[in-house]
């Protein structure tokens, strides 16, 4: 297997990071690189190509696995530590998916390392030599981690999408007290039904407010013929979104 890129080091994280080190990075990176941010950007687009690419390989034990084995990690430095709660993914063991404790400091092999595992089952302690790829990592995320990942996931949609933020706006009253562009600032239509979507024009005058939306006039020059468009706040996006 021939490795082109170093997915931790495009995922900004150490060798043995965590499962949820991982996706800590990976959320990060993705919200800073997501093409609906970074439109007509070819670099930004290939950086997240290689960002997808390293959290599909690194969030998935096996791959990981076999990973870390091309570059040498597995050798070097154990994933796990003592006290760490793992399960099994040794499907001719009776402990597997069952979840334990690493009861001992690793042992290097020749390309892995082994773990003791204790287990507790109905008063019982039993304990279970592994190898690193037939174990993985318990992930417990909190339920308010959970929930606040949620509630960001759901804040970006409804702030990216024009539509869905100027219904938000409404209720919460800014779009009644404070217009979103000024006089001069660069667009671009966002209005499917327009012959002008998708084109880039400039606010020529200040904003108007009607009900609960700012009106805007805004010039586009399109095949030498300038036109001045009147366009709702929901229908415009910053030049470069």
């Amino acid at each position: 297997m021939q490795v082109k890129q170093h997915y931790y080091q495009i995922l900004g994280i150490a060798p043995n990071a965590s499962m949820e080190e991982i996706r800590e990075a990976y959320f990060k990176l993705a919200f800073l690189y997501h093409p609906d941010r970074n439109q007509n950007d070819p670099e930004t687009y290939r950086k997240m190509l290689e960002i997808n690419e390293a959290y599909d390989t690194l969030s998935k034990p096996i791959k990981r696995r076999d990973y870390d084995i091309t570059i040498g990690y597995q050798t070097v430095l154990p994933k796990f530590k003592t006290g760490d709660k793992l399960r099994v993914r040794a499907y001719t063991s009776p402990f597997n998916d069952h979840i334990g404790v690493v009861d001992q400091e690793p042992v290097k092999g020749n390309f892995r390392y082994w773990y003791m595992v204790k287990f507790q089952s109905n008063g019982l302690a039993s304990v279970g030599r592994f190898a690193e790829e037939q174990l993985d990592e318990v992930d417990e995320m909190s339920p308010v981690t959970n929930e606040k990942i949620q509630k960001i996931n759901e804040a970006y949609n409804t702030l990216t999408e024009n539509i869905q933020r100027s219904a938000y706006d409404i209720p919460v009253g800014y779009h009644a007290t404070v217009p979103r562009f000024k006089r001069y600032s660069k667009v671009r239509v966002r209005a499917r039904a327009s012959p002008f979507n998708d084109h880039i024009g400039v606010v020529d005058q200040e904003p108007v407010k009607t009900g609960y939306r700012f009106w805007y006039i805004v010039k586009i020059f399109s095949n030498g013929v300038e036109t001045d468009v009147r366009l709702a706040e929901e229908q415009l996006v910053e030049k470069g979104e």
